[in-house]
């Protein structure tokens, strides 16, 4: 419509879009000068309430009260205060993720314990300091009669008997599901001792797929601990790995294990336990083992030289009774070194000694620690 240019242009009618946005605008204003502790940006609100509030004024960090049907549906805890520490204690309340794993994973003192892989030298150097402690449920693709007919080395351990009650021997595979849930109902923990290292089809089936059976299974059923043994090659050193040459090796570095046949199917267990921890809260471990050997006398292997990573036989059942007893570890699937106090300072047991309260008694001195001058 056009007036001749006398009296007042007509306006644009405003799109209706505009009020609930410019309706939310005052609200949020409104919101902001009320939480405003000096009070400047209600005086500087003009006629305009589009306006918004002044940068120089901080609003007030305390919470505006909420009406009781907005108290109901959020619930109480939003505007009230969090208990102290020592009221929460007395009433038995775990707010801590770690308070709560400590609570539901402690350590295992008695009751029966699976070993899979138990027909090794591990299994047999670690038998006699477990069975006093656990009923042992020990499991092996070789009957206890063929561990004990095998040929042995006459400087490892071996076993000597049959296990009698309450022990009792299973035979079986890790590599099937239906024997690794056999064996560990019932059962309070499980360590696999499990192991191949040469065959390409059976080293994935045994370190790979029998890990997965062994956590499976432990979802399943609830077991309370889980401890896992690993191989140092998955750190990097040996083989095709990096650390040839450093010092002071931490046990949560990178995964590196090179191309080898061992160390890859190794990595996978190690990968399987810490993602199975994490996501059904297992209370898992791993122990890396590398050069087991007598603490006394050499054995004819690695030139007759104690390499820098080397474990004795005597301290296989007491790192294990150790990582069986231990309370709730700070994370989930910690790993730890199985050593001795080599000087070389390469690998340390140091973690070992803190979180389990397990110390080597065996440092090879005597191969390293040169005889003392004649008076």
């Amino acid at each position: 419509m056009n007036c001749g240019g006398l009296g007042r242009q007509p306006t644009r009618r405003r799109s209706r879009r505009s009020w609930p946005k410019r309706s939310r605008m005052k609200s949020a204003v409104r919101a902001a000068s009320d939480a405003c502790a000096c009070g400047c940006c209600r005086s500087e609100m003009t006629a305009r309430s589009t306006r918004r509030p002044t940068t120089r004024c901080r609003p007030s960090r305390r919470r505006l009260p909420l009406s009781s049907k907005r108290r109901a549906i959020a619930g109480r805890s939003i505007t009230s205060p969090r208990p102290s520490a020592s009221l929460r204690a007395a009433r038995g309340w775990v707010w801590d993720s770690s308070q709560r794993r400590a609570r539901e994973m402690a350590g295992i003192e008695h009751g029966t314990v699976c070993i899979l892989g138990a027909g090794g030298t591990t299994g047999a150097a670690s038998f006699p300091v477990l069975s006093k402690r656990y009923a042992l449920r020990l499991v092996d693709i070789p009957s206890a009669e063929e561990c004990v007919a095998k040929p042995r080395h006459p400087l490892w351990p071996h076993w000597d008997a049959v296990p009698q009650p309450p022990h009792e021997w299973i035979r079986g595979s890790v590599a099937d599901y239906e024997t690794v849930e056999r064996a560990m109902t019932g059962c309070d923990a499980v360590v696999n001792l499990s192991v191949n290292r040469s065959d390409p089809h059976h080293a994935f089936r045994v370190n790979a797929v029998g890990v997965y059976n062994m956590l499976k299974a432990a979802v399943k059923l609830g077991t309370k601990r889980i401890v896992q043994t690993g191989m140092i090659s998955v750190t990097g050193y040996g083989y095709e790995g990096d650390l040839r040459y450093d010092f002071r090796i931490p046990e949560d570095l990178p995964i590196h294990p090179g191309s080898s046949l061992y160390g890859l199917s190794k990595q996978c267990g190690l990968e399987l336990t810490t993602i199975f921890a994490k996501q059904h809260n297992l209370d898992a471990l791993t122990l890396v083992f590398h050069r087991l050997r007598p603490h006394d006398q050499l054995d004819n292997r690695d030139e007759n030289v104690v390499i820098p990573y080397s474990t004795a036989f005597d301290d296989l059942g007491g790192i294990l009774e150790a990582a069986l007893r231990a309370p709730a570890m700070p994370r989930p699937n910690e790993v730890f070194f199985v050593c001795g106090h080599i000087p070389t300072g390469k690998f340390s047991p140091d973690k070992a000694e803190r979180l389990l309260g397990w110390k080597p008694k065996h440092n090879f001195e005597r191969f390293y620690r040169l005889p003392k001058p004649e008076a």
